[in-house]
């Protein structure tokens, strides 16, 4: 997994695109508290998404699976003034 520290308040815009041969592929976001934040497995489509980050912390960007193909995900955080 990957660690990222984001503040409450930011943008975590997320770009994730799975090419899937044989098995299973999950991608997922977790917080400090292992509670999950977004999820995706095995989509074939690029899927672009915006988290919202309600509470400071380190959030994890987790990929697991039993998995043959291939797989890309970008991030990018975007600070929101208040």
């Amino acid at each position: 997994y990957k660690t990222v520290n984001l503040q409450e308040g930011d943008e975590l815009d997320l770009s994730v695109e799975i090419n899937t041969k044989e098995g299973n592929l999950e991608i997922s976001i977790v917080d400090e508290s292992d509670h999950e934040v977004f999820k995706i497995d095995n989509h074939e489509e690029e899927t672009n998404k915006i988290i919202q980050v309600e509470e400071t912390g380190k959030y994890k960007i987790k990929v697991e699976g039993e998995h043959k193909g291939s797989y890309k995900i970008n991030w990018q955080i975007n600070k929101v003034s208040i």
